[in-house]
């Protein structure tokens, strides 16, 4: 069983080697993605001298203003602030944005900086392989299938990784960095050691990835805790960009004239804002929806105290909009086992759930899977070149020497044996 374990490895390492590769690099390149993008915003659209921030409602206004310039037309759906004072606050509609100067409302920008667009187009290398338009169903279907033999490679190393002989000796061989090895037993010892510690970490990662790649993964989860998982939404319809938003019906419940509701809508987004920050004064990030118009009864105002990938850290405040009062909020603990469960796994996949440490360990276990790749491979390539190697032998056989006369010395260079490494395995 050994033996067939081994070659299935051997076989799922040869065939999936590649995109695991590339999946890997990315994923190294991808470990501080979060916080690149925001270096980058604040680099890219610098703020004016911090001084008493605008309202949500005279930036809305002013988003609204420069966006019909940029865009040709612009509703927002949400304004994002960050409780830094040299971030900008983002406004966005669909695939728009616009970025502006909360003290001053001056549009400092409408497309994400170059190191954000590096930074996308890494994503799309990682997740299906840098394909564009029709392609990309084909990039996702070759990332998740690899990654599912990934996940296989990592259970099967496991149990390879046990050695014949317990002893010391033998476990020593694959368990630390040994030093002046080259070739073979260099990559050899590597690929163990790596493997081996890197293992549990490894498990989550390619796991949660599985989740992410397949919805039939994902229902697992859900019903592994005795859920039934939540049913498909339909598609939203694709807005090009820059078109004109759908007004929500509600604003113009009992007749209500939308352009009456203007100055109303601005007065509750205020409320909102207010009573969200005063509920939770550690904030981090919030997000506002617009619009929020007199004839909507509550206004879901989304904030955080941990990094955008930390759910169980981030809740949602239900503010009454006619009077700034608290109705009532849900966070992380209020979801389903099964929700909480996907949140976990989507976040645990970066290692953003555990923050800054997270990210760290994720990055060193996708770095060190870019080793395994590639001694595994070097592995797979000198066995079979040893293989040719036996073959073109036998066809060919040496020709048979005559026997050494009385006297003759005995051969020069008798055969070697076998190396150190080559009898432990």
């Amino acid at each position: 069983m050994r033996r067939i374990l081994f070659w299935l490895h051997l076989a799922a390492g040869v065939v999936a080697g590649s995109v695991v590769l590339v999946m890997s690099v990315t994923g190294v390149a991808l470990t501080y993605e979060a916080q690149w993008v925001e270096w980058a915003e604040r680099r890219a659209f610098p703020v004016s001298t911090p001084a008493q921030p605008l309202s949500p409602a005279a930036l809305l206004e002013r988003a609204r203003l420069g966006g019909a310039s940029a865009f040709g037309a612009f509703e927002p759906t949400t304004l994002a602030f960050q409780r830094r004072e040299d971030a900008p606050v983002v406004a966005r509609a669909g695939a728009d944005r616009l970025y502006l100067d909360p003290y001053t409302g001056a549009v400092l920008g409408t497309a994400a900086p170059a190191t954000a667009e590096w930074v996308g187009r890494l994503r799309a290398w990682h997740r299906w392989l840098g394909q564009e338009g029709d392609g990309r169903a084909l990039g996702r279907a070759l990332t998740g299938a690899c990654n599912l033999a990934f996940l296989f490679l990592v259970l099967s190393g496991m149990v390879l990784w046990l050695p014949r002989r317990w002893s010391w000796q033998h476990v020593r061989a694959v368990l630390w960095f040994r030093r002046g090895l080259r070739g073979k037993a260099r990559d050899f010892n590597w690929h163990h050691v790596l493997g081996i510690w890197s293992a549990v970490p490894l498990v989550l990662i390619v796991a949660s990835g599985a989740v992410i790649s397949y919805r039939w993964a994902g229902d697992l989860v859900y019903r592994a805790l005795g859920e039934e998982p939540p049913g498909r939404s339909a598609p939203a319809p694709a807005r090009a960009p820059g078109s004109a938003r759908a007004v929500d019906p509600q604003l113009h419940r009992d007749g209500e004239a939308p352009a009456a509701g203007a100055e109303a809508e601005g007065e509750a987004l205020d409320r909102a804002f207010q009573a969200a920050i005063a509920h939770e004064p550690t904030w981090r990030t919030l997000t506002l929806p617009v619009p929020a118009g007199p004839a909507r009864e509550s206004i879901d105002v989304r904030l955080s105290t941990g990094a955008r990938g930390q759910p169980s850290l981030a809740r949602t405040v239900h503010v009454q909009a006619s009077t700034g009062r608290i109705l009532s909020e849900t966070g992380f603990a209020d979801g389903s086992p099964g929700r909480r469960a996907r949140s976990f796994l989507r976040f645990a996949h970066t290692g953003e759930y555990w923050g800054v440490v997270g990210q760290t360990v994720a990055g060193l276990v996708s770095l060190a899977s870019v080793v395994l790749v590639w001694t595994g491979l070097a592995l797979a390539l000198r066995r079979l070149a040893r293989a040719l190697q036996r073959r073109r032998g036998s066809a060919h056989p040496a020709v048979a020497e005559p026997s050494p006369v009385a006297g003759a010395s005995a051969p020069a260079n008798p055969p070697r044996r076998r190396s150190r490494e080559r009898a432990l395995r």
